[in-house]
């Protein structure tokens, strides 16, 4: 089958990171992939891989509908037999590309990669979305808490559990200790010293600031601890000015966008999630296959991929202090850290994307067997 994945934006981060791994699986299979964005990245940029519709970075109505029109010429250029479009903003747009596009058109898959009582599903936008789902011919909720929502949200069609995913190779094989050396040389710290970290898109709905402040509540009970943030985004000057307020600037480093994500799981201590909102964040699953426990706020569906006390923390409040607790202590307890890591990398088998695809292969294909009606 040709499929043609298109994701929101044309950068490297969670739903766009499944995309191409997905693909990636399909391919070795025989399927035909191809990967296109609806808009540039939040900040202008533009992935080799992950080509644009349209060249700009805004997403209102008006401007989808030029992603539209761009898709529905490069439908006729490269027909598919279905296009799974990952996130809203890329299911909005191929379910109307799609449903303009007369006889013979692809398939529509809709994989929602977070719930949708977000704050960007207001009453107006809920309201032009349902006239937009009669073009959604399947949808992928990656928990049933999101599958629910979807059925209120007006979704009457096909729906597929499937969780969320990443390729387990990138973490076959991973040497904990050696990466803990290589990623301590790199900052410049000793052996001695613990170290946090914090994976992401450097948003305010990450909230990195809150990871500063955990920061600062452990060096404040006595731990030598250091704070890296690997990502990039609009929130660097933000991180920097709350470390100087805190006095902990010098125990903080901004590692910026990093291809090797495993190999700074696998080197720090403990990884914080300190984000307003989440669905099933990605780098939960890899902090799983990296062995690396995570404390994480009680938001989204992060209690899909952290099982509390078994694999990570989640802590009771979303506040950087019960955050700073559960860190000291699992820094005071290197055997229960240990364990932790060693049960989410079992954990996080049920997640590795060879078994992931192996459920989208065989609901595309029983898809694609049943002509429109």
């Amino acid at each position: 089958m040709r499929v043609l994945h298109l994701v929101g934006r044309s950068h490297r981060r969670g739903a766009e990171q499944v995309a191409r791994e997905l693909a990636a699986e399909l391919d070795q299979r025989g399927h035909g992939n191809r990967l296109r964005a609806v808009s540039l990245g939040h900040e202008g940029d533009r992935t080799p891989d992950l080509e644009p519709l349209v060249a700009h970075v805004g997403q209102r109505p008006a401007q989808l509908l030029r992603a539209v029109a761009a898709l529905r010429a490069d439908l006729r250029r490269e027909p598919v037999d279905v296009v799974l479009a990952h996130g809203a903003a890329a299911a909005y747009v191929a379910a109307l590309a799609a449903r303009w596009g007369g006889r013979g058109r692809p398939k529509v898959v809709w994989q929602t990669t977070s719930g949708l009582s977000a704050p960007s599903f207001g009453r107006v936008q809920r309201s032009f979305w349902r006239l937009v789902l009669p073009g959604v011919d399947a949808a992928v909720a990656l928990t049933d808490a999101i599958g629910r929502e979807l059925r209120h949200f007006g979704y009457r069609g096909p729906m597929w559990s499937i969780p969320n995913a990443r390729r387990s190779e990138r973490f076959a094989g991973l040497d904990r200790a050696e990466a803990a050396r290589s990623l301590r040389a790199e900052l410049g710290i000793g052996s001695d010293v613990a170290v946090l970290g914090l994976v992401g898109y450097l948003v305010e709905v990450k909230q990195p600031v809150d990871a500063v402040a955990v920061l600062a509540a452990v060096r404040a009970e006595g731990t030598d601890a250091h704070l890296v943030l690997a990502g990039a985004g609009p929130m660097e000057g933000a991180v920097r000015a709350a470390a100087a307020a805190s006095d902990v600037a010098g125990h903080v480093t901004l590692l910026g966008h990093r291809d090797d994500v495993e190999v700074v799981l696998g080197g720090i201590d403990v990884l914080v999630l300190t984000s307003r909102f989440e669905g099933v964040p990605g780098v939960l699953v890899e902090a799983a296959m990296a062995a690396c426990p995570a404390v994480t706020y009680p938001v989204g569906d992060v209690a899909e991929v952290v099982v509390d006390g078994e694999t990570g923390v989640i802590v009771a409040e979303a506040t950087p202090a019960a955050v700073a607790g559960a860190v000291a202590a699992l820094l005071a307890d290197p055997a229960r850290r240990r364990s932790l890591g060693d049960a989410a990398r079992e954990h996080g088998r049920r997640f590795a994307m060879d078994a992931v695809a192996d459920r989208y292969e065989h609901h595309l294909t029983a898809l694609l067997a049943h002509p429109r009606t």
